[in-house]
């Protein structure tokens, strides 16, 4: 490599440092000035990402979601998992995972009809990008009950598993509940 090159690369390099930098110089003024919840709106719309009709959903292609559905709920080979029945009422089960949603950190309830559909945000810790959680509680009979669940982020490409984890997480809270 010519030493002509050599200084083209490095002024490249420290031009991007440069901008890299005066970047998140502006990122950090902004976040300081609207705060993380305003800023994250601003760049990205609203935290809650709105209803979902179960029977219809679109999935993202991108693996920052996760679907838990009943097979005639959802299109076939729709859902990543199949939920269980619960041994309560459909009206005891929306109850029951609102305990479980709001036992969370950084989850705030945006809708509920108060009868078989709510909708949650919930924040990541650090940065506090929204992750949108939409359920829907489906009677089986008069004493049992399923659901479909479909939590996704707003915000980036992959969420390493946080909405998976998540489902998972509020389905153990509920078998939990729903035992006793």
């Amino acid at each position: 490599m010519t030493g002509n090159k050599r200084a083209r690369i490095k002024q490249l390099v420290r031009t991007l440092f440069r901008t890299f930098l005066m970047a998140w110089a502006i990122a950090l003024v902004f976040i300081g000035i609207f705060g993380r919840d305003e800023s994250w709106k601003m760049i990205a719309g609203p935290a809650d990402m709105g209803a979902v009709d179960f029977k219809s959903v679109a999935r993202s292609s991108w693996p920052n979601n996760f679907l838990l559905c009943p097979p005639d709920y959802c299109a076939p080979g729709l859902p990543d998992q199949i939920p269980p029945v619960f041994p309560v009422p459909a009206t005891r089960l929306a109850e029951l995972f609102h305990e479980a949603a709001m036992a969370d950190a950084r989850v705030t309830q945006v809708y509920t009809n108060n009868l078989d559909r709510a909708r949650y945000v919930q924040r990541s810790e650090r940065l506090h990008f929204p992750d949108t959680i939409s359920a829907l509680f489906i009677p089986v009979d008069e004493a049992n009950s399923t659901l479909a669940v479909y939590s996704r982020s707003q915000i980036g490409y992959s969420d390493r598993g946080v909405n998976e984890n998540r489902v998972y997480r509020w389905l153990e809270a509920l078998s939990a509940k729903t035992a006793n």
